[in-house]
């Protein structure tokens, strides 16, 4: 199906046999008040637009599961409308329900689960294709527009994106896709197909789908904590990206994706140059490195900390008077985009950078009566040049930053894991979302991610020092452990969009670009260009330049 082109309004995906007037006519909404057609389209397009997003939300019975949250965000009376749809057989509940926090026993050992939310599925006489429908009452279209006042327009802040997205020459072979999914997901010629296939199918297809039908109104959205740009393409299935092509000659898309992202991108919180140091404070920095072995006794240390402690006070006053507009609340993500002719720091990033700089350097300082080991790495770590081997640079720092720009950082890593846990690793996807989980999770995560947290810090204790620094409970109380992520999802979007995206539309205008977090899609003319924008802007910030991968948009098996 495809729509008139004058539609504007905002579409949901409904069952392609389902008729809302037969059905209410059918079925009295005495039971909902007030009762409005569109919310009650809106639920529906739930299931479908909700798992494009997270495909992990489909269970394998083919419940999506939706949060009482969401649904009562859009209506207040949603139970209304749910229990209508499951009497008149619409849809099905899944009754269970998992709080958050609870505990059961496995393996001998007491666990904490997560919470889950109640599933919903079509009745399998619905369990269709989906077709789209606009949205018309315009009282609830202007709820949902403030609720989505969370998230920034991303067309306000990267038109020159958005152009690409909205571009007729962008190719979908929706046919070609749907011939695919349909006989991977063994729906083509089988009366019995997977309970969840259908499910995953409308899922899977809907990014292609909105790209093509839907008139603009697909999600072009920046999030409030990494300020990441979700589009269709950040949520398409990988699979699916094979069937997009440019022009009326189908050319190709090429994929340019930075080689050990994450660790890469962390050698950015470990760089000086990010927190924007007056050379008074690195000199003050240096002072206390350099004579810190001429100073012996407790004493002395404590007189040699107080007076880093005093220049970082200083420091942080300094750049206060310089920066009047500063707030000490959370970052919004509705903050001025910068600019890639912008000096790099850490204000680019979150606008509580003064916060942080006193969290990172005061508490690490301050905190250390008896010991100023943490200090010394701070030290250490931003007196030099991220591309300076020399003898004060901590040897830990020197492998971590070599093992990550020359490729070797998780196979050597695994090696040691496996190695110590006795347990081989499935593949080295699973390794490395373990990693993440590792870096990324609380200072104190449990048994199972503290003994590889362990293992971790025996290679590179600097680095887990430091991230364990960042995370104290001084700066954002209980969800200081967060502040690593975000800080390093705010670093990738900054460099990807604001250095990276902006330097090639200044230098090539006419370049087709599609941003995917960390990775740039362009025309396969332009792989090499991009390539080197992409190697320039980010040693710029890190200091040093990534490995990228180049990969063709090609067939691809689930």
């Amino acid at each position: 199906m495809t729509l008139e082109k004058t539609t504007s309004e905002p579409l949901v995906a409904i069952p392609e046999n389902f008729n809302l007037k037969e059905f209410i006519t059918k079925n009295s909404t005495n039971g909902i008040k007030p009762f409005k057609e569109n919310i009650l389209l809106y639920f529906m397009g739930l299931l479908t637009s909700v798992p494009s997003q997270d495909f992990d939300l489909i269970t394998e019975s083919g419940y999506v599961r939706l949060s009482s949250k969401l649904l009562q965000g859009i209506a207040h009376n949603y139970l209304q409308y749910i229990d209508y749809m499951v009497k008149y057989r619409l849809i099905d509940r899944m009754e269970q329900y998992q709080k958050a926090g609870m505990q059961t026993m496995r393996g001998g050992k007491v666990v904490t689960l997560e919470g889950k939310c109640m599933g919903y599925r079509f009745m399998p006489h619905y369990q269709t294709k989906v077709k789209y429908v606009a949205l018309k009452d315009q009282s609830f279209i202007k709820r949902l527009s403030s609720k989505a006042e969370a998230k920034t327009d991303g067309k306000d802040v990267y038109p020159f994106l958005h152009r690409w997205l909205n571009d007729k020459r962008l190719n979908i072979d929706i046919e070609g896709a749907e011939k695919f999914f349909m006989v991977n997901l063994g729906i083509e010629g089988n009366a019995y197909p997977e309970p969840n296939a259908r499910m995953k199918f409308n899922a899977y297809m809907h990014p292609l789908r909105m790209l093509r039908e839907g008139n603009g109104n697909f999600t072009f959205t920046i999030d409030e904590t990494g300020r990441r740009l979700h589009t269709p393409f950040t949520y398409m299935k990988r699979e699916a990206k094979q069937f997009i092509t440019w022009g009326k000659d189908k050319r190709k898309l090429v994929s340019l994706d930075i080689k050990n992202s994450q660790p890469y991108l962390l050698l950015g919180l470990l760089s000086g140059s990010l927190y924007g140091l007056d050379k008074e404070f690195t000199g003050a920095l240096n002072n206390l490195r350099e004579t810190r072995a001429d100073y012996p006794s407790l004493a002395d240390r404590k007189l040699n900390l107080k007076s880093f402690n005093n220049s970082a006070k200083a420091f942080l006053d300094r750049i206060s008077m310089l920066d009047n507009s500063s707030s000490s609340n959370r970052a919004s993500s509705k903050s001025v985009s910068m600019s890639f002719t912008t000096p790099f720091s850490l204000k680019c990033l979150h606008s509580d950078y003064q916060s942080i700089i006193g969290h990172v350097f005061l508490r690490s300082s301050s905190s250390m009566s008896s010991n100023i080991s943490s200090s010394i790495m701070l030290v250490d770590m931003f007196s030099n040049d991220m591309k300076n081997n020399d003898s004060s640079v901590l040897e830990d720092i020197i492998r971590y930053r070599e093992g990550v720009t020359d490729g070797s950082f998780y196979p050597n890593l695994r090696k040691c894991f496996e190695e110590e846990l006795g347990v081989p690793y499935s593949s080295m996807r699973a390794f490395k979302d373990e990693v993440l989980a590792v870096l990324y999770s609380k200072v104190n995560a449990g048994a199972y991610l503290n003994e590889r947290k362990r293992i971790f810090a025996k290679h590179y204790p600097t680095v887990i020092a430091f991230l364990d620094l960042l995370k104290g409970k001084n700066f954002l109380g209980e969800k200081s452990y967060t502040l690593p992520v975000t800080l390093l999802q705010r670093l990738e979007s900054h460099m990807m969009l604001d250095r990276i995206g902006k330097r090639i539309v200044s230098e090539k205008c006419n370049c087709p670009m599609f941003f995917i977090h960390d990775n740039l899609v362009v025309l396969e003319e332009y792989e090499e260009f991009a390539t080197r924008i992409i190697k320039e802007e980010m040693e710029k910030c890190i200091g040093i330049a990534p490995m990228v991968n180049v990969e063709p948009w090609a067939g691809k098996e689930l």
